[in-house]
């Protein structure tokens, strides 16, 4: 009787042997076809935001020139350069081809359409070719309603090759107690009337 005991009992360990193999192959096997989820993705380092860009300041157009003032209640000053082309005079400038031209005559030459009135100032230019035209009686007129007129001196250099330009207000100059409006018309050049050189 202890032998059959002894064999069912090794019979029995087999079978619970076999059964537990079989378990194990078949958890295997179903866990190969549903593999487990991948580990979660360590953090991720990001870079920290740049830095805004600094951008350039925005260009800023330079402001237009005053309007002139008020010309009733200031001493009126227009100046201007008058030039004698192609002549070597006293002061000729070789880069300009020209010299400055002494003696010249220039007139401020202003009209009030609305008072029907004008107005005409004098003066000569020095050896530099310089005039300055100064006149407190312009009350009531614009510079737009002025003109700059020069006439030469000299025959041999007397055609107007440029006549200057439309007066521009420059600045406000005060002198002592006095307040200058100051224009200027440019520089005027005059040439030989035939030809292209004089001889002085």
């Amino acid at each position: 009787m202890v032998p059959i005991r002894r064999s069912i009992l090794a019979l029995q360990l087999l079978v619970l042997f076999l059964t537990t193999i079989s378990f194990n192959v078949v958890v295997l096997g179903v866990a190969s076809k549903h593999p487990s989820p991948p580990p979660p993705p360590s953090a991720i380092s990001v870079a920290p935001a740049l830095a805004p860009i600094a951008l350039p300041p925005t260009i800023i157009e330079p402001p237009p020139p005053p309007p002139p003032p008020p010309i009733g209640k200031l001493l009126i000053s227009v100046e201007g350069v008058v030039y004698c082309r192609y002549c070597k005079f006293p002061g000729y400038d070789k880069i300009l081809n020209a010299s400055p031209l002494r003696g010249a005559l220039a007139k401020l030459v202003c009209y009030n359409k609305k008072e029907k009135r004008g107005v005409v100032v004098t003066t000569k230019t020095d050896r530099r070719g310089y005039f300055l035209i100064q006149s407190y009686k312009l009350s009531g007129f614009q510079s737009r309603s002025c003109k700059v007129v020069v006439t030469s001196p000299l025959k041999v250099c007397s055609k107007l090759l440029h006549p200057g330009f439309p007066l521009r207000f420059e600045r406000v100059v005060k002198v002592g107690k006095t307040q200058i409006a100051l224009f200027t018309a440019g520089f005027f050049e005059f040439g030989p009337p035939y030809g292209t050189k004089c001889k002085p």
